[in-house]
């Protein structure tokens, strides 16, 4: 039987991981929620802060490929953890923001982490893990995300309706460099 410390690192891993994924799912869908109360207090309209959510995507779609690649070249972990960390802090940035351009601006930083997350996240379960388990954990990453993915909308909603719009990026700073992330994916 394997001691304590080496089933907890791969859980640990696997833990600030899923974390990670389901904080960047769930910005992605508690955003269109929020669209009409950011316009209102930064200005602008609903139209226009569609980028908003569209930036977001457009930054993590054209950088998967090259942030897998800079996993490959400068470590993974490293990678995974700048992810982490550009995420948490734009969301944190995204908001103190007192603009619309602001917040767009923050919202491409968190693309470009999220990119780093996805991708690299799957090849540090790989390794932390025995191949007959790294499947299973990689499946359990992805069902977490994907809670986060229907969690979304029903937290955005009630967030913006009760304590504020800025309190959907408020949540994601844990998923930073000092949350879960830090203690397990950097050992």
């Amino acid at each position: 039987m394997p001691a304590p410390s080496s089933i907890a690192y791969p859980r640990g891993t696997l833990t600030a991981i899923s974390t990670a994924l389901f904080c960047v799912q769930i910005d992605y869908f508690a955003m269109n929620l929020a669209l009409p109360r950011i316009a209102a207090e930064l200005g602008g309209d609903a139209a226009d802060l569609q980028w908003v959510i569209s930036v977001y995507m457009l930054v993590l779609g054209a950088f998967m490929v090259p942030a897998g690649r800079i996993g490959d070249v400068f470590g993974r972990k490293r990678a995974l953890l700048t992810g982490i960390a550009l995420f948490g802090i734009a969301s944190a940035m995204c908001a103190l923001a007192t603009s619309a351009e602001a917040v767009i601006a923050f919202r491409a930083v968190q693309g470009l982490g999220a990119a780093l997350i996805f991708p690299v996240s799957v090849s540090v379960l790989t390794n932390a893990l025995p191949a007959a388990r790294a499947g299973h954990a990689i499946g359990q990453a992805y069902g977490i995300a994907g809670l986060g993915n229907a969690a979304g909308p029903l937290v955005g909603g009630l967030l913006t309706e009760t304590v504020g719009w800025r309190w959907i990026f408020w949540l994601k700073p844990s998923c930073g460099p000092s949350g879960p992330a830090r203690r397990w994916v950097s050992r």
